[in-house]
């Protein structure tokens, strides 16, 4: 299963159009896609995905192609009472209870009732001809379910994220990797669920009148064949985002060599 955000970023995406007019000057044009969309029922991992994703293409120079589609983007939360399966491990990197970045949350309750939380002006639009009945005591019902959730809720790790961070750093090297790795063969399916996988190629495309053509940009990803990501590439997106962690169960499940069940060592 595709994870929500890769709505915002596609697989292959046109940036640019060029054209060399009769001038000999050089005409650009720049789709961006303002259409509006809505994302529903993402969950608490998702919506985490999409916040670090939210980050990441604010950083630096700002991704005017993300951030038009985020901007004209309404999204509907849905919690997870109980962990998707046993593979899950959202609890372990805070992601079972993040609602940031939706614009309403739906949290469900006994007797088949949702709590609906409006978080943002647009939110507040759309709930605007729902019919929905006021709740006066929602804070405290949001409070009951969540206590009602497991504990741990989903697969614990043996150390806190911060220093599951520090020990990668100091163990780079370790055989650990190669005994692993060896297990892999590059069929990219881990990148295409993961909800926080943003790198891609870009190409430029000439068309057969030799004076027009367009720049495009597709996923990519380090363990794919032929990708073009260096090694130093991959390591300087893990320093400027060493705490990017949420919790992606699709892509330990569709892993075809299930790396997520890689004995220790």
């Amino acid at each position: 299963m595709v994870p929500p955000v890769k709505q915002l970023i596609p697989a292959r995406e046109e940036l640019l159009r060029f054209k060399k007019n009769a001038e000999g000057k050089t005409e650009v044009q720049v789709p961006l896609d303002t259409s509006f969309r809505i994302l529903a029922g993402v969950r608490p991992c998702d919506l985490k995905g999409i916040l670090l994703m939210d980050l990441f293409f604010k950083d630096g120079s700002p991704d005017a192609y993300y951030l038009t589609r985020r901007e004209n983007t309404a999204v509907i939360g849905y919690a997870c009472m109980v962990p998707c399966d046993a593979q899950a491990f959202c609890g372990a990197v805070d992601s079972h209870r993040h609602s940031e970045g939706a614009d309403i949350f739906l949290t469900p309750l006994a007797g088949e009732e949702l709590l609906v939380e409006v978080k943002t002006d647009l939110g507040k639009k759309l709930a605007e001809s729902a019919g929905l009945q006021p709740c006066n005591d929602g804070p405290a019902k949001k409070e009951a379910a969540a206590k009602s959730m497991p504990q741990p809720f989903g697969r614990p790790f043996q150390a806190k994220v911060p220093e599951i961070t520090k020990i990668v750093a100091s163990k780079y090297q370790s055989p650990v990797w190669e005994k692993h790795v060896a297990r892999c063969f590059s069929c990219g399916t881990c990148n295409l669920v993961c909800p926080t996988c943003y790198c891609f190629d870009v190409a430029d495309d000439l068309n057969l009148d030799v004076v027009s053509g367009n720049r495009t940009r597709t996923w990519d990803g380090v363990c794919c064949p032929n990708s073009q990501l260096s090694q130093a590439t991959i390591t300087s997106v893990l320093n400027r985002h060493p705490g990017s962690a949420t919790e992606s169960t699709e892509s330990l499940n569709t892993c075809p060599k299930n790396m997520a069940k890689a004995p220790s060592v």
